[in-house]
């Protein structure tokens, strides 16, 4: 692909983020990358480059304070636990589904010891670089929880999982699913909760993110797990960093919907139309852009 292709591809999907209110864009730390961070301001997106495993938290990486413009910043770290459901390599207490428990793989795949867990998420914060953690599996699971509470961190979901995967949770998890996406439990233990995409494995749109966390349905069929919904309040909250309110002093990144998200049924939800967005003060989407 050209460059002036990739530019243009570029620019179309960050006029979607903005239209669909998204502030904060998680990116890998590579050469193109590298290019598109010194764009930053002229994006109107918040831009997050994030060194992955293979890129060791150094000294030399500079928290969002200290970033030209004040829209770009480094993190978090990605680290991997463990696969996928589908692949069936999400590392798992029991065997999966027609395999054999003494068998390799049979649990799935540990791509990261715990010891080895603890040591990268403590080096990450360190240096005040926010880590993430993928992790799939009940096992995978347990490992990165035990991490967090050992280096106190935040816990990241992605709800759109819970509904597009529930099927196939279903067939390969089958008498283990009311353990799975178990966000309620979460939120009851004292967790406190950050709301994701994981596009573009998962749609963009963070209402639907924000309707699969309330709702735990996408279609007809009844809520999935309807015990581990969380509160209406708390999922618009966990896609904005935890804001709840608007208070002098605060970032100006605002959004202006045909509704109020607090009271709308499930397929307003969903489908939310957003008027406008402001970011750090200046509108990047509005009737007159």
């Amino acid at each position: 692909m050209g460059a002036g292709s990739l530019r243009r591809r570029r620019r179309a999907g960050d006029h979607r983020h903005r239209r669909l209110r998204v502030r904060r864009q998680h990116r890998g730390l590579d050469p193109p990358n590298e290019r598109r961070r010194s764009a930053a301001p002229s994006s109107g997106l918040h831009l997050a480059a994030a060194p992955g495993g293979g890129d060791q938290p150094r000294t030399p990486y500079r928290p969002a304070a200290e970033q030209p413009g004040g829209l770009l910043e480094v993190g978090p770290f990605k680290l991997f636990t463990d696969g996928s459901l589908n692949t069936r390599t999400a590392l798992c207490h029991e065997a999966y589904p027609g395999s054999d428990p003494g068998e390799p793989g049979s649990h799935g795949l540990e791509m990261l010891s715990p010891r080895e867990q603890v040591s990268l998420l403590r080096r990450a914060s360190s240096h005040g670089i926010e880590p993430a953690v993928h992790a799939i599996g009940d096992r995978a699971n347990e490992m990165a929880l035990n991490a967090f509470e050992t280096v106190r961190v935040t816990v990241g979901i992605q709800p759109t999982h819970a509904v597009d995967d529930r099927d196939v949770a279903d067939r390969h998890w089958a008498g283990r699913t009311h353990r799975a996406y178990a966000f309620a439990d979460l939120l009851a233990a004292g967790a406190v909760l950050e709301l994701g995409s994981d596009a573009p494995v998962a749609p963009l749109d963070p209402w639907l993110t924000v309707a699969s966390a309330v709702t735990r349905t996408d279609d007809e069929r009844p809520s999935w797990h309807p015990e581990q919904r969380i509160p209406v309040a708390d999922a618009p909250a966990g896609s904005s960093q935890g804001r709840r309110l608007i208070r002098v002093g605060d970032r100006a990144d605002l959004v202006v919907t045909d509704g109020d998200p607090l009271t709308a049924d499930a397929r307003t939800l969903r489908e939310m139309p957003v008027l406008a967005t402001m970011l750090a003060g200046g509108w990047t989407h509005g009737p007159s852009l």
